[in-house]
């Protein structure tokens, strides 16, 4: 027969168990937020990257234009824009290396050559 102390035992021991399990429910939701805030700022990183590698293809182009139009050499011969483009590309690179690196699956994992892979980043401009 249940007494009135083991009733109020079995109360605060359900309370117990319930509040243990809300609060796991809630550090898992939390640490899922904070994942996703993680995956969030870098897609603004590759994203932000991708705009520079952009414009700078783009400023490449132009060079190349005026290169051919005029025929002088100083358009092709942009050697500060050249380690800016190298260094951008580097920083893609690695954003999106990154990205693939954490994928579930390995058969959609970026291809490994020896220490780097090949990326259509490797150009020379």
């Amino acid at each position: 027969m249940w007494t009135f102390g083991r009733k109020l035992a079995a109360g605060f021991a359900l309370s117990w168990i319930l509040l243990l399990l809300v609060g796991a429910a809630a550090y898992r939701g939390i640490q899922s937020l904070v994942e996703t805030s993680r995956w969030v700022t870098h897609t603004y990183a590759v994203l932000d990257q991708m705009a520079k590698v952009t414009n700078l293809i783009v400023e490449a182009e132009s060079m190349q234009r005026l290169y051919l139009l005029t025929g002088e050499l100083h358009y092709l011969e942009s050697s500060a824009g050249a380690s800016e483009r190298a260094g951008v590309c580097s920083i893609w690179r690695r954003l999106i290396m990154e990205r693939m690196n954490s994928l579930p699956s390995p058969s959609i994992r970026a291809p490994s050559f020896g220490s780097r892979a090949i990326f259509f980043t490797d150009f020379q401009m």
